[in-house]
């Protein structure tokens, strides 16, 4: 009989209903303000960086997501179980939290939070990005990664007996020899323990989808169980040079998205909350034209292989800080794809409730 392992117990892959395959509840964001820092040095923002978020600023928060050290962290139990509670409101069940070491935050208080709220929580082990790792994973070799996750597989998150349920890595720009190490550990835990595997790409040089893929298959990974997060963020352009100086880089292209399902593995789109950096010239993929790539690809019969989420990563994403939480999923995404656009509810079942259940199941 197949499971899937929650934050409070296990439950029975048809109990999951309608999942949200990644989010954060709690998590230190402090380290993509560190690399905004470091990548413009000197850097004059508009808002103090010790500010906290509040309507006189966050606006240009929004817009301008590394301005403030405040916005970076998902750090109060009590907002954040409102804020899980008003997923469960508009019809959501279930969702995998995403917040592994380099920004996990309090385990036993997510788990409060399932408890009070009653929506289905996975909880994930696996290390983030090179630049947020600990100091031991800079000498750890595959078989000290393995290690790592297996024991908090098999005794809880961080010691605590909460098992995670998913396998989750991060892969950052350049892509490291010894990322590739962690990347093929996750890749041999997962065929190991059977647990599911969630990949954060790179996405500039190195470290793609394209060359994760080869490598999970080189490992002999089920594809059909891995998840390659992100790839809203490969649909088009996003330098506000090019695409207010040039009108045809408007739009997108599912080119890239195609050779990657076509792997066969299962991709994740996330309708985004605001995550732009308008200051130093960049913005994100609206919300509107990453439901452009999902229907297409329902159309292209691609739907087996997609799952959604909002990746809700920081304060100003959250509704009760003045974004829309985990709500842009519940109460934009879906019912813009399924009112106004017209797609069947057997696809949006394939998406937000038969495909979660196979990944997450073993």
């Amino acid at each position: 009989m197949k499971k899937v392992v929650t934050v409070t117990g296990e439950i029975k892959p048809e109990e999951l209903g309608f999942t949200d395959m990644h989010e954060h509840i709690l998590m230190k964001g402090r380290i993509f303000r560190e690399q905004f820092k470091e990548e413009h040095p000197g850097f004059k923002e508009t808002v103090g960086e010790d500010e906290k978020n509040t309507l006189e600023n966050i606006g240009i928060i929004r817009r301008n997501n590394m301005f403030t050290w405040d916005t970076q962290d998902l750090d109060d139990p009590a907002v954040m179980e409102k804020e899980v509670a008003d997923f469960k409101a508009a019809g959501g069940r279930s969702l995998v939290e995403m917040s592994v070491p380099g920004i996990r935050g309090d385990i036993r208080a997510v788990k409060t939070i399932a408890q009070n709220t009653g929506v289905n929580v996975i909880g994930t082990t696996g290390i983030y990005i090179y630049e947020s790792w600990p100091e031991w994973c800079h000498e750890a070799e595959i078989k000290d990664f393995m290690n790592f996750m297996k024991q908090e597989i098999e005794e809880g998150i961080e010691g605590t007996g909460i098992r995670p349920g998913m396998i989750k890595v991060g892969i950052s720009s350049g892509f490291r020899p010894r990322e590739e190490l962690l990347l093929r550990a996750a890749a041999r835990t997962a065929n190991e323990t059977g647990l599911s595997l969630t990949v954060h790409p790179c996405f500039t040089m190195g470290g793609g989808p394209l060359e994760i893929a080869k490598i999970l298959k080189e490992e002999n990974v089920d594809m059909e169980r891995t998840v390659i997060a992100h790839m809203g963020a490969f649909l088009g352009e996003g330098s506000l040079k090019t695409l207010i100086t040039n009108q045809k880089s408007w739009g997108i292209s599912l080119d890239y998205l195609h050779r990657v399902l076509d792997t066969g593995v299962n991709i994740c789109i996330e309708i985004c909350n605001t995550s732009d950096r308008e200051a130093t010239g960049s913005t994100s993929i609206p919300g509107w034209m990453r439901l452009a790539a999902v229907y297409q690809l329902i159309q292209e019969e691609y739907a087996a292989q997609l799952v959604l989420a909002t990746d809700t990563c920081a304060k100003h994403m959250a509704r009760y800080y003045g974004g829309e939480g985990y709500g842009r999923l519940t109460r934009f995404a879906i019912p813009t794809l399924r009112d106004i656009v017209g797609v069947s509810p057997y696809a949006i079942n394939q998406i937000m409730v038969k495909n979660p259940a196979r990944i997450l199941a073993y």
